[in-house]
């Protein structure tokens, strides 16, 4: 009796030990890796964005309706993008930012999306050729959006976005929603005024209330601690962000765009330049974005080193041709301050002065950034923060 109890009960164990996957027999390791993964339930079947896919909490469903989204591209920005993340969620929940990462393989940068995923921003993986594609990616997911958002506003990884009053700028939720809802109705693209910001290790830059160094713990973003020149004045070339229910494409410098009414990028480009076109087309808005190329000269650095795999003489040297003309002068610049770096051996004074004559203006009529955007570069609280990891 106790022989055919005990080999009915060793029969059991065996059986549950075979069908339970969990098990840690190879079996059950094979059952786990076979397993299929969940399909992603947004965008639906026949709306899916070719070359991108959305990563994370935005393929869970449709997202929720807001007043405004962002849009970044970015490769590889690594501490940058977090820095660009950390500044727009003063003003914007997770989800009203949107980050369409190319081919990032940066660890770094993948341990920042992934927190920003998990924090509940949108991200989306792209993989088509960024010379060829970039207009396209970003006009396409952004349509995906548009029955979601009032207003799209296509930015890159380095610019910050602000409102403009009073001869000063601000960003929060507040201003921001304040600002988009003083804009009129009219089926018309908007206008911002952009400014190049300067970077806090120029000599003689402007200071804000106090010093910074005390707060640096509350820091949001590096570029909070410079500068930025004079608005300039609106005009054709000017960025260009859309109302969403009316939204038809960006162009790859954002200037330009299409709507619906108006869905031919090269037409709206010669309208403008023609007699009144500027205001039949657009409308100037409080808006602003000031577009930061580095951040410091230890950042330059970074991004010329990071880049380094890639300046052969070959592609340092290769002639500038239209369809690829944006990613060519970039590779230029990169090219021009390797060179620069290997000639001094790395010795960051020696290049110094280039970097500020490149990089740094006259101290005359710069707004320190520090003092206008305190509250959204110094936040009382660092909850809306990605937390910075060793090596960021």
């Amino acid at each position: 009796m106790r022989t055919v109890s005990f080999g009915a009960t060793l029969i059991f164990f065996v059986l549950l030990a075979v069908w339970n996957p969990g098990n840690g027999t190879h079996h059950g390791h094979k059952h786990r890796r076979n397993r299929p993964k969940p399909k992603p339930l947004w965008p639906p079947a026949g709306q899916e964005v070719k070359g991108c896919s959305p990563v994370g909490n935005a393929s869970v469903g449709q997202p929720v309706n807001r007043n405004a989204r962002v849009f970044l591209l970015q490769r590889d920005e690594r501490k940058n993008l977090a820095d660009m993340i950390n500044y727009h969620r003063q003003g914007l929940s997770p989800d009203q930012i949107v980050v369409l990462d190319h081919r990032s393989d940066d660890a770094l940068t993948r341990r920042v999306l992934t927190r920003f995923s998990a924090a509940g921003g949108h991200v989306w993986r792209c993989e088509r050729d960024f010379a060829q594609h970039r207009a396209d990616m970003m006009s396409s997911v952004m349509r995906l959006y548009a029955p979601f958002s009032t207003y799209l506003i296509p930015l890159d990884a380095d610019e910050m976005l602000a409102v403009s009053a009073k001869g000063s700028l601000a960003w929060g939720a507040a201003e921001l929603n304040t600002a988009l809802a003083a804009l009129p109705e009219a089926a018309k693209m908007f206008k911002v005024r952009t400014t190049a910001g300067v970077p806090h290790d120029c000599p003689d830059m402007p200071h804000g209330e106090g010093d910074a160094e005390g707060r640096a713990e509350g820091l949001v973003a590096e570029k909070c601690l410079g500068a930025a020149r004079p608005l300039d004045a609106v005009s054709c070339s000017s960025r260009t962000f859309y109302r969403g229910a009316a939204f038809a494409a960006t162009d790859e410098r954002h200037i330009v765009g299409a709507t619906i009414a108006r869905p031919d990028p090269t037409a709206n480009a010669a309208a403008c330049l023609s007699e009144g076109g500027l205001e039949l087309l657009y409308h100037a808005s409080p808006l602003a974005i000031i577009h930061f190329q580095v951040g410091s000269l230890n950042d330059l650095v970074m991004r010329v080193m990071r880049q380094a795999a890639r300046l052969s003489p070959s592609r340092c040297n290769q002639k500038d041709r239209p369809h690829v003309s944006s990613e060519v002068k970039e590779l230029q610049m990169y090219c021009q301050w390797h060179a620069a770096l290997s000639k001094a051996e790395l010795n960051l004074t020696a290049i110094r002065p280039a970097y500020e004559h490149a990089y740094c203006v006259p101290p005359a009529g710069m707004l320190s950034l520090q003092a206008a955007l305190k509250q959204a570069c110094f936040p009382a609280s660092s909850e809306r923060s990605i937390s910075a990891a060793p090596g960021m």
